[in-house]
């Protein structure tokens, strides 16, 4: 997340949303950490990941795909404190892993957290996030 001067706002925590498992490798901290490693919500077809951070005006979002074709989402919803900010509904995920999805317009309101609810309507079991990206008004 960048502030409107374009300064980078950390997404400081993550709440996993998971109703089973990860492996220790790919813990929910893998979806915003920066690097190319993945949150792995095993075991089943849905995940709710929240995300925390200093107040800002949420402006977009995107997700990146991780290295887990079965697994990628394809559809999913995001609000940002309760207030629903956009759904999207079986999406073609990028064909190249690590690669970013669309970004995907929000509302310009402050807000301190967001959660994404991810679907994976493919051909896998589990959920898998590369990274998770918002975006301030000023689309930074």
């Amino acid at each position: 997340i960048n502030d409107a001067a374009g300064q980078a706002i950390a997404l400081t925590t993550i709440e996993s949303g998971c109703d089973t498992w990860w492996p220790g490798n790919e813990n929910p901290n893998n979806a915003i950490d920066g690097t190319t490693s993945k949150f792995l919500c095993a075991e089943t077809k849905t995940a709710s990941p929240t995300v925390t951070f200093a107040s800002s005006s949420v402006g977009s979002y995107s997700l990146q795909k991780a290295n887990s074709d079965g697994d990628t989402p394809t559809s999913w919803s995001f609000s940002c404190d309760g207030v629903p900010l956009g759904r999207e509904v079986n999406v073609n995920p990028p064909s190249t892993d690590w690669a970013w999805y669309d970004t995907y317009a929000a509302s310009r309101q402050e807000f301190t957290s967001c959660t994404f609810h991810f679907t994976n309507n493919g051909g896998g079991v589990h959920v898998a996030i590369g990274e998770l990206r918002i975006n301030d008004a000023a689309g930074q």
